[in-house]
């Protein structure tokens, strides 16, 4: 169990780190952009694995060690941990490239619309959670989440590069 959390940590640490340092080297803007949306995306991921195994969690913008005194503070409550994957997984659909835009020699990056699939994921588990965790009630929060959930859904269809599959009979 410590590696996981320790894995996951290290994952965070490298990707507040490429967040802290953009711009600060010779690539383009555009580079330094998707640079940010695919670190945003990553941070976002493993604090959404941890998030499902620990609910509250230790939030972290600046790349720290897991040994770091920073790190042992009280942990940050589940619904602040949730809203800030959800917020950076909002910021890096807006950074990251649509899916038809990217190269075929990119194939394989991360797209906008990975971000709001993942987005919808996330929103969608978190808003089930809040549901049958509070008695089964519909509180403002659990719509608000399920309407992101929808929403994020609904881009990456709108966005015209995916389609449902059916199946040929």
């Amino acid at each position: 169990i410590k590696a996981y959390w320790s894995q996951n940590y290290a994952v965070i640490y490298q990707c507040n780190d490429v967040i802290e340092t953009i711009g600060k080297g010779n690539l383009t803007e555009e580079n330094d952009l998707r640079n940010k949306g695919e670190a945003l995306f990553f941070r976002a991921y493993c604090y959404f694995e941890l998030l499902q195994a620990y609910g509250d969690l230790i939030i972290t913008r600046t790349p720290l060690d897991i040994d770091s005194s920073e790190m042992q503070k009280a942990r940050n409550p589940r619904t602040e941990v949730a809203d800030f994957i959800i917020d950076d997984l909002k910021e890096a659909a807006k950074l990251l490239p649509v899916d038809k835009a990217i190269s075929s020699s990119d194939e394989g990056r991360l797209s906008c619309e990975a971000a709001l699939a993942f987005l919808s994921r996330v929103a969608l588990y978190e808003g089930t959670w809040e549901k049958f965790h509070n008695g089964g009630q519909n509180t403002e929060r659990t719509k608000d989440l399920l309407n992101t959930a929808a929403q994020a859904a609904h881009d990456v269809m709108a966005g015209g590069a995916f389609e449902l599959f059916a199946p040929q009979e």
